[in-house]
C-alpha cells in the first residue's frame, strides 16, 4: 500500500495487483481475502480502483497455487510453475474461487475486476504432452473459466491475458468469440511494436476484436527497454509516448497498464517514471 500510495499521480485511475493463487485459498474452499479487501478499502479511500490478478503461474521458482492443487503444476521453462489449467480440477476450482471473489467484492464500485495471467504456459513440448495437453482442452478451459468469472461478477471487469495458444493460434479467437457477450476485457501482456511474434500472432486480434468487446494492455518491465527496428530514428529505444500512441491508435485499448518498473535497464532506456508524464496527459484516453 505504500508502493500504490507513493504512484497515485494526476492520470492514475487504479491499480492491478498480483495475488497468489495459495494466498487466497490456503486449503480447498477456505478463502482468505483480507489482503484485497485491505488493499480495497486503502484505494477507495484515494478514489482509485484495484483489478486484482490470481496468479496460477510464475516466472521465479515459486509455487503459486495452495497444496491440495500442487499435483496440477509443472515447472515451466521460465524457473516457474504453471497450473495446468486444462486440467478439469483446476478449472472448477478456479472457476470456483474467481465466484467466490465476485461474490465478496462485485458490488464494490472500486473493484474494477480480476485478471488472469498470460495464455501461455511456458512449457515443452514433453511438459505439454505428459499433462495430456490438446489446443482444444485449453480453449475449452479457458471459456469455462473466463465464463464463471464474468457471470460471478457481473458489474465488474473480467480481463483475459491472452498472448499464445500453443498449437492452435487461431483458437484464442474461439475463446474471444465465447465469452465477448460476458463483457470479458481482451488484452495481454506486452506493448512491443517491433517484436515480430507479437505482430504476425498476437496483435491482429486486437483488430479482430475492436468494437465486439473493450480492449486492454500491459507494459512490462521488457517493453521499457524495447528498441526501434528502424535505428534512422532519433531515440534507440521506443519512448513511453510512443508506445502510448501505439497503444491507443493500433491497438485500440480501452485500458492500459504500466507495470511499476523503476530503475531503467538501460543507458537511454525508460522506467515508469518516465510514463508518469504520458499517463498525466493522457488521463482518458478511449471510452
Amino acid at each position: 500500500q505504500n508502493t500504490m500510495a507513493n504512484s497515485i499521480k494526476a492520470g492514475v485511475k487504479g491499480f492491478l495487483k498480483r495475488y497468489t493463487w495459495r494466498e487466497l485459498e490456503p486449503s480447498e474452499g477456505n478463502y482468505d481475502f483480507s489482503e484485497i479487501a485491505s488493499d480495497l478499502s486503502f484505494l477507495s479511500g484515494q478514489g482509485m480502483h484495484l483489478i486484482v490478478m490470481v496468479e496460477d503461474k510464475t516466472f521465479v521458482n515459486e509455487q503459486p497455487l495452495p497444496q491440495y492443487l500442487a499435483a496440477q503444476t509443472v515447472r515451466n521453462k521460465s524457473g516457474g510453475y504453471t497450473a495446468v489449467r486444462w486440467n478439469q480440477k483446476i478449472v472448477t476450482r478456479m472457476s470456483a474461487l474467481y465466484a467466490a471473489l465476485g461474490d465478496r467484492f462485485d458490488s464494490d464500485p472500486y473493484f474494477e475486476g480480476l485478471a488472469t495471467l498470460e495464455s501461455a504456459p511456458s512449457l515443452d513440448d514433453s511438459t505439454m504432452n505428459a499433462t495430456a495437453y490438446t489446443p482444444e482442452k485449453y480453449r475449452d478451459a479457458l471459456i469455462d473459466v473466463l465464463s464463471a468469472g464474468a457471470v460471478g461478477a457481473p458489474t465488474s471487469r473480467m480481463i483475459w491475458y491472452m498472448n499464445f495458444l500453443p498449437r492452435k493460434q487461431g483458437y484464442i479467437a474461439d475463446v474471444a468469440n465465447a465469452v465477448a457477450p460476458l463483457g470479458v476485457v481482451l488484452g495481454g501482456p506486452d506493448v512491443m511494436p517491433d517484436h515480430v511474434a507479437l505482430q504476425r500472432l498476437t496483435y491482429p486480434f486486437y483488430q479482430q476484436f475492436s468494437g465486439k468487446m473493450p480492449l486492454a494492455v500491459q507494459v512490462e518491465p521488457i517493453c521499457y527497454s524495447h528498441p526501434h527496428a528502424d535505428k534512422s530514428l532519433p531515440t534507440k529505444y521506443w519512448t513511453m509516448d510512443e508506445l502510448f500512441r501505439y497503444s491507443r491508435d493500433n491497438l485500440d485499448v480501452n485500458y492500459m497498464i504500466w507495470v511499476r518498473f523503476p530503475k531503467a535497464d538501460y543507458y537511454n532506456s525508460y522506467d515508469y517514471f518516465d510514463a508518469l508524464p504520458v499517463i498525466e496527459n493522457n488521463p482518458i484516453f478511449n471510452q
